[in-house]
Formats: C-alpha cells, sequence, structure tokens
C-alpha cells in the first residue's frame, strides 16, 4: 500500500503537468478550425506530422534510455545527461538532412506543404535536445519541475495563437511556427535539475553508462519507441500523398479530441517506467494498469456521449463530417492503456525488445491497413488501422508481461472491489497534502 501511495501522489503531480497540454490543445484545436478552415487546419498537421515521425526516429530510443539509467544511478544525472547528448546531437544531423531531403514526397507535390516542412524541420534537434533533459527529470521523479515544464510550454503555444487571432495575424505559416517552437521554450527549465543534481558522487562509473551499452538500450527501445510513434502519426503523415489535405484536417481535429482521455494513461506509464525501474512490483503495476484503463474509458465514454452537443459548437458544421472519425477514434483510445503500462514495465525491467517487439508488429498492422483504407475511405480508413494497431500492441504487451513475470491476464483489466478502496482513499490522502 505504501508503494501505491507513492505512485499515486506522482501519479497526481504529473497528472497536474499532463492535464494543461491536452486541455490546451483542445482549446487550441477549435480556433484554429474557425481561423484557418478544414484545409487550412489540415496543412497545419501536414507540416507538424513529419516532423514528429523524424524526431522518433532521431531518438534512437535514447530518452527513455535516459530515464532508465538516471532511475538506476540518480547520483550520475550530470554524466547520463552529456553523454546522451552527444548521441541526439548526431542522430538529430542526420534525420534533419533526411527531413529536408524528403520534403517532396511528403508534400504530395504541394509546394505549400513543402515550404511549411521547412519551418517546422529546424526545430528537430531542439526538441530532440528538449526531450534528453525532460527524460533525465523523469528519471530522478522531479514531477513537479516536469509538470511545470509542459504546462509552460503548452500554455504559450496557447497565448501566442489567442494573440496572433486577436490582432488578425493568424495565418498557416504563423501556426507552424507556433506548434513547432512553442514546446521547445521549457527546456530552460531543466537547467535548474542539471545545475542543482548534476554533480557525480562516485568516481566509479557503472558499466551500463558506457556508449556502447547505452546506445544498445536505446537501440532495443528505439524500434518500439518509433513504432509507437509511427503508428500514431504515420497515417498524418501519409494523408495527403494517399488522400487529401482536407481529409487530413478532419483527421486532424479527430485525433485532436480523441487524445484527451490519454492524459491519464500517459501520466501513469511515465511515473511507473520511472517507479518499476527503481523496484519491481507486480502488485502496484496491475493495480495501476487496471486503474489507468478505468478512467480512461470513464473519461472517452462522457466525451462520447456528449459529441453531438459540443463538438459543432466547438468545431463549426465544416466539420461535423469528423464526429464520427473521433468516435471511432476514442474506442481506439481505450483499448490501449493497460498493455501501455505493461510496456513500460517491461522496459524498466530490461527487457525492452520486447515491448518493442509488440509495437513493431502493431506498427506493421497499421501500415497495411492505412495504405490499403485510406486511398478509398480516407480518414475513417486511417481511423480503422488505428483501432487494429492499438489492438495489437496492448495485448501482445499484456501476453508478454504476464508469461515473463506471473501475472495473470485479468488482473491487468479486471477492476477490484480494493481498488475502488484503494483509489479513494489515496486520493483523500493527495487532497489533504
Amino acid at each position: 500500500m505504501s508503494g501505491r501511495k507513492s505512485v499515486s501522489r506522482n501519479v497526481a503531480i504529473n497528472a497536474a503537468g499532463n492535464l494543461v497540454p491536452p486541455v490546451a490543445a483542445f482549446v487550441t484545436s477549435p480556433l484554429l478550425a474557425h481561423a484557418l478552415g478544414v484545409e487550412g487546419r489540415g496543412l497545419v498537421s501536414a507540416a507538424q506530422a513529419p516532423l514528429l515521425l523524424f524526431v522518433a526516429a532521431a531518438t534512437f530510443g535514447l530518452p527513455e534510455a535516459t530515464t532508465y539509467l538516471v532511475a538506476r544511478f540518480p547520483s550520475l544525472l550530470g554524466l547520463i545527461t552529456r553523454r546522451v547528448v552527444v548521441f541526439v546531437i548526431l542522430t538529430g544531423a542526420v534525420s534533419l538532412v533526411a527531413l529536408l531531403g524528403l520534403r517532396g514526397p511528403l508534400s504530395g507535390g504541394d509546394s505549400r506543404v513543402a515550404d511549411l516542412l521547412t519551418i517546422s524541420a529546424v526545430a528537430l534537434i531542439p526538441t530532440l535536445l528538449l526531450s534528453v533533459v525532460r527524460a533525465a527529470a523523469i528519471g530522478q521523479e522531479a514531477w513537479t519541475l516536469v509538470a511545470v515544464e509542459r504546462s509552460t510550454s503548452s500554455l504559450l503555444r496557447l497565448g501566442a495563437i489567442v494573440l496572433l487571432i486577436q490582432v488578425d495575424s493568424l495565418t498557416v505559416t504563423h501556426a507552424v511556427y507556433v506548434n513547432a517552437w512553442a514546446p521547445i521554450t521549457g527546456a530552460l527549465l531543466y537547467c535548474l535539475l542539471l545545475r542543482r543534481r548534476g554533480g557525480m558522487k562516485t568516481e566509479t562509473v557503472p558499466s551500463e553508462l558506457a556508449y556502447t551499452q547505452i546506445a544498445r538500450y536505446g537501440s532495443l527501445v528505439w524500434i518500439g519507441s518509433i513504432s509507437g510513434v509511427f503508428l500514431a502519426r504515420l497515417d498524418q503523415t501519409l494523408m495527403v500523398p494517399l488522400s487529401s489535405v482536407y481529409e487530413l484536417g478532419l483527421y486532424a481535429v479527430a485525433v485532436s479530441v480523441a487524445e484527451i482521455p490519454l492524459l491519464v494513461n500517459n501520466t501513469v506509464r511515465e511515473v511507473m517506467f520511472a517507479a518499476d525501474a527503481r523496484s519491481n512490483n507486480n502488485a502496484r503495476l496491475t493495480y495501476a494498469a487496471r486503474v489507468s484503463g478505468a478512467l480512461c474509458l470513464l473519461f472517452a465514454g462522457g466525451m462520447a456521449a456528449t459529441i453531438l452537443w459540443w463538438f459543432p459548437i466547438l468545431f463549426g458544421e465544416a466539420f461535423r463530417p469528423a464526429i464520427a472519425l473521433t468516435l471511432l477514434l476514442l474506442l481506439a483510445t481505450v483499448v490501449g492503456p493497460p498493455g501501455s503500462v505493461a510496456g513500460a514495465a517491461l522496459a524498466a525491467r530490461g527487457r525492452p525488445g520486447l515491448r518493442s517487439l509488440a509495437l513493431l508488429g502493431a506498427f506493421a498492422v497499421n501500415l497495411t491497413l492505412v495504405v490499403l483504407l485510406v486511398p478509398v475511405y480516407g480518414a475513417i480508413g486511417a481511423g480503422v488501422a488505428t483501432l487494429a494497431g492499438n489492438l495489437v500492441s496492448s495485448n501482445i504487451n499484456i501476453l508478454i508481461a504476464a508469461r515473463l513475470y506471473s501475472m495473470r491476464v485479468r488482473d491487468f483489466y479486471l477492476l477490484r472491489p480494493s481498488d475502488g478502496r484503494a483509489f479513494v482513499g489515496n486520493l483523500r490522502s493527495l487532497l489533504k497534502k
């Protein structure tokens, strides 16, 4: 129970930081929709999605490796961070050249998209550096600092969009600049962590911190990480070449809404990764998976039940065709949380390759369905591909974790009466504090 309380406290702090970005994105999305229209919204996504994909490719699993190593050797924060930064600068430079070279195919021959891709590409290396220092803070379980950083970046983005609208200067180009660069501003906050905790307290450097070992762990995680990002973003990157900017505009709005319930899952997964890397606990793990899945389902269910009322008001009648797509993506969202927590445990317990295997299988399913369905069904086809991919990745992670660590599959899904009592007790304790 004490382990659950500690995790619950960290989840609560992390939730505060994770709450602001989706709320800010939810507020920003209708603003962009009304100001830019369906096609303009599609152009913004067409410029942003490739950046996210290439950032994922360039990380090479190093942020996860940073969290894992810092959690195990917290006194070596500075050394670990410096070594990982060397890696990401090199991989970032290669990825930047690749992204600029692929502007033509990724834009589907649309010169507007190609120009916007150039703007967003410049943010690639700074975004990578941000991911490393944030991962170091997560490894130190500095959840308050992470929460402040994420909140600050999101609010700056929202504030910039609102200001541009107020002065009647919001264009597609301005929106791409804001989306690409606003998240990076929060990186300055992590200088506080590195200055306060960056010193080494031991003369012996463990073998796990050798460059080759860092690269090995990172590469095993990277296969899954990039597959996971591809699972989430490849459809948006391929939408323009396979379908149209209009379909991407509808899909981008639907995704921005359907991702909101993931706040719960992302929060729990990050905390469990750091906590389980420090000490393994099967009961704590399955409890977190069950509660994460239940809260995500409750959140998504409430949104789905009321969507016909609030969706047209927020986004306008032009985006009404995206309602059915949003419902499909909400379903895709709720099937994944238990498996996501199980995957975090695999990585935390030194088996990142198995988690990557699950995500790689899901990516293969998703890519196949995107190529087959998007040219025919547009955004709906991409939604079906996302649902199938999430089902595959979640259940493979659970099956592997259950077999390796003597757990039952149903323990990841079925709520128990004790879960409710523990959740309420932890919540009361947190509120008192």
